[in-house]
């Protein structure tokens, strides 16, 4: 039996896991003019099945944990510790972006802060496409991958510690591109703000995963975006 198929099970609940974010993409998010809207669940598909797989082949061999993936026991206490986690990261952040906003921001730029931009479509990407179909892209995949990788250079540890920083470096990159679409030209503070704010989510995020679980990552991820979500709303109750 070859590997794809003897996984075929795990790929089928990525994608069954992932459609509504996906559906989120494609309903929720303006694609750029003379590109159909499915066309933004295109790539992100192809991704999560590859990743998929990936993190099937690595995850087990560096001792990553999984209960939807590799049937690991769940353990509520332990999600509700990374659910807390990411929503006070989440707070953290909210709070440092509004107030050095006036650093940032040029008056030319519509970029918002991360409270301004804490809206209904906004959380339901975060929860859903950030918080299960891109953990499962980059922390799953991308950091099994690459802590395998250094395993055969350093110690188990620093293999996995190592790991979560080039991810988490990565996943901060991969949002850049969307910056530049708010504003082609924001400038090097900016650009080092946007840097910096998905960098440390990413560490929080692959901290929980290699510490616990896939689902840790899920659950701090979310967290993180409830809470944007909850504090804006809060901040503009008269």
């Amino acid at each position: 039996m070859s590997f794809v198929s003897k996984n075929s099970g795990k790929l089928l609940t990525a994608i069954m896991i992932s459609l509504p974010g996906l559906l989120a993409l494609v309903t929720l998010v303006t694609s750029p003019s003379g590109i159909p809207a499915i066309a933004l669940a295109v790539n992100p598909l192809v991704l999560l099945l590859v990743f998929t797989l990936v993190g099937c082949f690595a995850a087990p061999r560096m001792n990553l944990k999984s209960g939807l993936f590799l049937g690991d026991a769940w353990s509520p206490t332990q999600l509700l510790f990374f659910l807390l986690l990411g929503a006070v990261v989440g707070l953290l952040l909210g709070v440092l972006d509004q107030t050095t906003v006036s650093v940032w921001r040029t008056d030319e730029s519509d970029l918002k802060t991360l409270y301004e931009a804490a809206d209904l479509s906004n959380l339901a990407i975060g929860i859903f496409y950030g918080g299960i179909t891109e953990e499962i892209i980059m922390r799953w995949g991308l950091l099994s991958l690459i802590a395998l990788g250094l395993s055969k250079l350093l110690q188990h540890r620093f293999a996995l510690q190592m790991a979560v920083v080039v991810t988490a470096a990565l996943f901060a990159v991969g949002h850049l591109p969307a910056l530049f679409l708010v504003s082609p030209e924001p400038g090097s503070v900016t650009i080092v703000r946007t840097f910096g704010l998905n960098l440390i989510s990413g560490l929080i995020f692959g901290y929980a995963y290699t510490r616990a679980s896939l689902e840790a990552a899920f659950s701090a991820h979310m967290g993180l975006h409830a809470v944007l979500f909850l504090t804006a709303t809060i901040m503009k109750l008269p």
